[in-house]
């Protein structure tokens, strides 16, 4: 037992920090913070939403406004509750921490000090609020097990001791409980006389799947950090509820049974119905990926295929991932990190993706980091090459590449340098197949890398008429995707329905061995594994999805209605760790884009986009022409008929104006004032000779 000094008045200062983890908890976060205004012993309330998509973040910075302790972080993905209070660890020099939930019904102020004081006044190294007199189902499960509760005040220090990868997922409170238990920490129970929270299922569709799985991460995580020998003493005389607990879970789930299972066969059927792919006539192939992991994510069964048919394969990282923003202070416990903090960062992800690609059969000289900026792709891209170069990388601050390692060390951060590189990696491999970033992955990163690489292949098409590579585009981030989330080998990798409907989806089926072995590639990226929880090891699936992509070419007199890269909608808020909004959650003032057709008279360009919704009078809808030059053009469309509750938009371009290019990049945007509410991916297309001068 650890003897602490006793304390018996209450600091005047306590640094305290309340943390939250939301998601989507926009309907309930709002009274929880609303309790925790009027509490006094704390310093700071941090609040981390852990990918919401309904608006959960706009709520809390609401509440901002009104308490100065308030702080948001934010998570681009749901990366479970572990990591989201890790993350506010992280973030925080408070020597207590009080984890609530932000779910919370019937909590007040005195609750609140009632799980603080007893750390403060030197009685306890641990509190634990356990529900009295709230909602029979969560008094019964408090009662039974009392060590799962989430809302306890501790000393920070605990977290330390924490085993990571046991508290992932619904492991968390499992796992603190057997660290405070094998550190000696002294516990005690609050009740919270009238408060409750909705059950873990209250989220998910299918409540009690999920809380089966929730129970087994539960064991899996009482085995991994410590098992039979750390469980407190008080707890053991709880065993046969516990037991009699469980059986009645598995009752229920077992009169489910048949609802599991025919839920599996319309998966495994909707995979069938997806055309297979094959890669026996594949000579050369080449991996595009924006950061080290996502060659794997995406690729690491089509890799594996590639080679066992004797293929020559490359793999070329575009970005060293070296711009997340919470990653040296999580895995390097640096509260302040400096730009060499972030190099550090891009060099271990380089070793990461070598080890993984070792596995998969891809010798190191095989592999090519280029070293351009995470986060950066975006806007190089957008960037006037001639005028607006070199971009300076958001977190390593450089403005050339500062690693010795990559393709042309010392390279300026330029559109039109990166441009160059991906030709002359296509011009000395001439791969018959590409696989690269879907146009619609929701990742600025992808995004970019996409249009880079697909004007890279048009204008070597161009200058080579005899070279035509296949293109497939691979999907690593969108919305809830893939779904679900975890470990499950056997479980198929299925399209989300919003892209299925625009376009043709392909399925490489992977053998158990293959899928094995991608398995074990992808844990060899343990910084991300942390960082990302289950979305890595999500992609270790018994198939691979593609999409085949096409340079459609714009004749002399033409007119295409071409595939739309799905729209997707910007969040306020700072953009490199605003969470990306699901498709089917868009916020009313939200106006997706729809549709959009091309037409070419001559020389002369005719665009027609389509909305969801009508707009209203200040939303403007804006075409972007990227040139191969470098130059980026906007162009307002113009609505058609009257301006109010229009849906349907028309533009023209004049390729004398534009000089006459042998491919052309386009997207579109909308927006209300300088706000971006809703963005296409980009198009690519080629410009026929004819009308030409």
């Amino acid at each position: 037992m650890m003897n602490h000094p006793s304390r018996h008045s209450i600091p005047d200062v306590p640094q305290v920090a309340a943390i939250i983890p939301a998601y989507n908890e926009a309907r309930r976060i709002g009274a929880v913070l609303e309790v925790l205004r009027g509490v006094s012993l704390l310093s700071e309330i941090i609040v981390v939403d852990d990918g919401s998509t309904d608006g959960t973040a706009e709520v809390v910075r609401r509440a901002a406004t009104a308490d100065p302790r308030l702080r948001l972080l934010q998570h681009e993905k749901n990366l479970g509750k572990g990591q989201a209070i890790f993350t506010a660890y992280a973030a925080t020099r408070a020597p207590y921490l009080l984890l609530l939930d932000a779910d919370l019904q019937g909590l007040t102020p005195s609750h609140v000090e009632a799980l603080i004081r007893p750390l403060l006044e030197g009685r306890a190294d641990m509190t634990l609020g356990v529900f009295r007199g709230g909602h029979f189902n969560t008094d019964l499960s408090h009662w039974l097990t009392p060590w799962l509760s989430g809302q306890r005040c501790l000393r920070a220090e605990l977290l330390e001791a924490v085993h990571r990868e046991a508290a992932a997922g619904y492991g968390f409170e499992t796992a603190l409980t057997v660290a405070a238990a094998q550190k000696g920490y002294r516990t005690c129970r609050v009740p919270l006389r009238g408060v409750w929270h909705p059950p873990s299922e209250f989220h998910r569709k299918h409540g009690l799947i999920w809380r089966m799985r929730m129970y087994g991460q539960i064991v899996r995580a009482w085995k991994m950090s410590g098992g039979w020998s750390a469980w407190p003493r008080h707890f053991r005389k709880r065993i046969f509820p516990l037991v009699l607990f469980l059986f009645l879970a598995l009752f229920a789930l077992a009169q489910y049974r048949g609802y599991a299972t025919s839920s599996a066969l319309e998966t495994l059927t909707r995979l069938q119905e997806l055309p297979a792919l094959e890669l026996t006539d594949v000579q050369h192939l080449m991996v595009f990926a924006p950061h080290p992991d996502d060659e794997t994510l995406a690729a690491g069964g089509a890799i594996q295929i590639a080679r066992q048919h004797g293929a020559q394969v490359k793999v070329v990282i575009v970005t060293n991932g070296d711009g997340q923003v919470f990653a040296p202070t999580i895995l390097e416990k640096r509260p302040r990190p400096s730009p060499q903090d972030y190099i550090r960062l891009g060099l271990r992800r380089q070793q990461e993706s070598l080890a993984a690609l070792r596995l998969l059969g891809v010798p190191q000289e095989n592999v090519v980091f280029l070293g351009y900026p995470d986060r950066g792709l975006l806007p190089m891209w957008l960037a006037d090459w001639q005028t607006q170069c070199p971009f300076t990388a958001p977190y390593t601050k450089a403005r050339v590449d500062p690693y010795t390692n990559t393709y042309d060390p010392q390279a300026e951060y330029c559109g039109r340098n990166l441009l160059a590189d991906l030709r002359l990696l296509l011009a000395q491999a001439r791969p018959d197949l590409i696989l690269l970033p879907h146009p619609a992955d929701q990742h600025p990163d992808h995004r970019a890398l996409s249009a880079y690489v697909r004007l890279a292949v048009a204008l070597e098409e161009q200058d080579h008429p005899d070279y035509h590579p296949r293109l497939w585009g691979y999907l690593v981030h969108y919305a809830s995707f893939p779904r679900p989330r975890g470990h499950l080998p056997q479980q198929a990798l299925l399209p989300p329905e919003r892209l299925k409907a625009r376009e043709v989806w392909g399925r490489l089926d992977l053998s158990p061995e293959q899928t094995a072995l991608k398995v074990q590639a992808i844990r060899q990226y343990p910084s991300q594994v942390l960082l990302l929880g289950n979305f890595l090891p999500s992609f270790g699936r018994r198939n691979e999805l593609f999409a085949e992509i096409f340079l459609p070419t714009l004749a002399g007199l033409d007119f295409r209605s071409l595939s739309l890269p799905a729209a997707t909608i910007a969040e306020p808020g700072d953009p490199d760790q605003a969470a990306f909004t699901r498709l089917d959650d868009l916020p009313v003032r939200g106006n997706a884009i729809e549709d959009w057709q091309i037409a070419r008279a001559g020389n002369t360009l005719l665009v027609k986009l389509q909305t969801q919704r009508e707009l209203l009078p200040l939303q403007r809808v804006i075409f972007l022409v990227k040139t191969p030059d470098g130059h980026t053009r906007r162009v307002q469309l113009r609505p058609d008929g009257a301006v109010f509750g229009a849906t349907t938009y028309f533009g023209q371009f004049d390729l004398g104006e534009l000089g006459y290019p042998a491919v052309l990049a386009f997207s579109a945007e909308i927006r209300e004032t300088r706000l971006l509410l809703a963005e296409s991916g980009w198009q690519v297309v080629r410009i026929g000779a004819s009308w030409l001068p």
